[in-house]
């Protein structure tokens, strides 16, 4: 939880160095496959990820994920928070058709369990967008920002931050690379609009 906090506060290097902590004392007195090894192992790849260590982060969000898998399952909603790291990590190194597949599993995992209208859900759609965006699918890619507008509105209004986000992402990664910028324009607006607000 230090490492956490450290994290959020933009510590960084003290939380890369309380996360190495926390994964030394969970594999000296828990067992291999312990939950809280893979806790301790995924906010210590996300640290390393975030500090631009992909080659260290990887493995042990690989490893994280797969202890995860053992203890809830292969399509259990804890398990997907497991995953999204490791999509994310493959959309940043342009590994899009891996990343396509890994947040089609994150997002069907969430929507299975909190429903169609959580936050979750939306995050989920707005990275699986910039995949398909990624490679190409801009008809899919449209939907599910599309989706992700209609779940943050609902969830936080119309004038939300999280509003602004979708919005200036689907204007950026499917009109803008379409190169239909009086689709975008307005999308921009939109989004400066609920910034400066």
């Amino acid at each position: 939880l230090i490492a956490d906090q450290f994290y959020f506060e933009g510590r960084l290097i003290e939380s890369r160095d309380a996360s190495k902590r926390a994964v030394q004392v969970a594999e000296r007195t828990l067992r291999p496959d312990h939950p809280e090894l893979a806790l301790s192992l995924r906010y210590l790849a996300a640290t390393l990820g975030v500090l631009g260590d992909i080659q260290g982060s990887t493995p042990l969000a690989e490893r994280a994920l797969a202890i995860a898998e053992r203890n809830f399952g292969a399509n259990h909603h804890e398990t997907a928070s497991y995953l999204w790291p490791l999509g994310s990590a493959a959309l940043r190194e342009g590994s899009y058709a891996t990343a396509r597949q890994r947040l089609r599993r994150v997002l069907s995992m969430y929507e299975t369990f909190y429903g169609p209208w959580h936050e979750f859900v939306a995050g989920a759609l707005s990275l699986l967008a910039r995949a398909d965006a990624s490679l190409g699918d801009f008809e899919s890619a449209r939907r599910e920002y599309a989706r992700a507008v209609t779940i943050r509105e609902r969830i936080g209004g119309k004038d939300h931050p999280y509003v602004a986000n979708a919005l200036t992402d689907l204007a950026k990664y499917v009109y803008r690379a379409e190169g239909r910028s009086a689709q975008a324009l307005p999308l921009f607006e939109r989004a400066l609009a609920i910034r400066e607000k």
